[in-house]
């Protein structure tokens, strides 16, 4: 009987622990959204219309960016991705600090705009397939979240480039920011 209740105590104590531990170690986030949890399904239980707090709410958010500035992030292929505004047309580009300029498909350049046979095809330009002609051009503007930059060189690669990269010719205009 004794060794009944010392089994029933030890349990009982290690029980408690563990609550007590798994409380002091829940950071407020979590301690948040549980109670979130609670009130939703609270709530729900009781029919009510309640207006209760998106977990969403709980996620942190990037903070807002200062004017003139954008940001950029890193994707999972492993590459830095930016949606660009050519000339008004909405465009997702490859950041490629080894290229020296702008380098638009044919498809991408088309989309800003450009008129292509109207380009004189006067680059030789190397990529992971070789030498390859290329048109040049001069892009009205580029923009990039709060940043607007006009008169930005680029290429037009009509075989050879499976995407848009942005190169040095925009990102040379840009001044460093932390």
């Amino acid at each position: 009987m004794r060794t009944d209740i010392s089994a029933r105590i030890f349990t009982f104590s290690a029980l408690a622990g563990g609550i007590a531990l798994g409380v002091l170690l829940m950071t407020p986030n979590e301690a948040a959204r549980q109670d979130a949890v609670a009130t939703e399904t609270a709530a729900h239980a009781a029919g009510t219309d309640e207006a209760v707090p998106a977990l969403s709410a709980f996620i942190p958010r990037p903070e807002p960016l200062p004017p003139g500035s954008a940001r950029l992030r890193k994707e999972d292929d492993g590459h830095y991705w930016a949606n660009v505004r050519i000339n008004g047309a909405d465009l997702r580009l490859m950041v490629d600090t080894g290229a020296t300029y702008v380098a638009l498909t044919r498809r991408d350049a088309e989309r800003a705009g450009l008129d292509i046979l109207a380009l004189p095809e006067n680059v030789q330009v190397t990529t992971a397939n070789g030498e390859v002609p290329a048109r040049s051009a001069m892009l009205k503007s580029v923009a990039v979240d709060d940043i607007d930059v006009s008169g930005v060189r680029a290429i037009v690669i009509d075989d050879g480039l499976s995407q848009s990269l942005l190169g040095m010719s925009f990102l040379n205009r840009l001044k460093a920011g932390a």
